[in-house]
């Protein structure tokens, strides 16, 4: 482990010496989710890739356009009542599970590329046959590890 650790320092020390940043970089982010229930952990991973301003979540269901790509903050915002790179007004996402949902109305999530701090706000409905709204908040720190692309993975 030690190892894996001091090959990927060496590899990223050259864009860490000039003072940029990686263009492609996996995020993994670790904090609390409040929402549903009890409070509870959670770990999430974003796949990054700022030459083409997308990113996907954990398996990669469906790459999105970021809404924000900055020296400073990554940022991404959705709404059903705003069309946007990825989506028309008023369609759903793609990322129903089955008929009960869910259903994406609003989603939030910035990265400060400063401190690490992670915070997605994700406002959805769920199930069948009566809807209901949730709403999860997620709060946490991330580091960047290599790339792992953005192609879909078995989940």
């Amino acid at each position: 482990m030690r190892a894996l650790r001091l090959a990927v320092l060496a590899a990223l020390a050259p864009v860490v010496a000039c003072g940029q940043s990686p263009e492609r970089f996996d995020l993994v982010c670790h904090g609390q989710m409040t929402g549903r229930g009890a409070p509870a952990a959670f770990e999430t991973r974003l796949h990054v890739d700022l030459t083409s301003n997308r990113f996907c979540l954990d398996v990669c269901l469906e790459v999105f356009h970021l809404t924000q790509a900055s020296g400073d903050q990554l940022a991404y915002h959705y709404d059903i009542a705003v069309a946007d790179a990825d989506h028309a007004a008023g369609r759903y996402r793609g990322d129903m599970a089955s008929s009960a949902g869910p259903f994406a109305l609003h989603e939030d999530i910035t990265y400060d590329r400063r401190t690490g701090a992670y915070r997605r706000s994700y406002r959805f409905n769920a199930g069948d046959p009566a809807a209901r709204a949730y709403l999860d908040n997620y709060v946490g720190q991330c580091r960047v590890m290599p790339y792992t692309g953005l192609a879909a993975r078995a989940g």
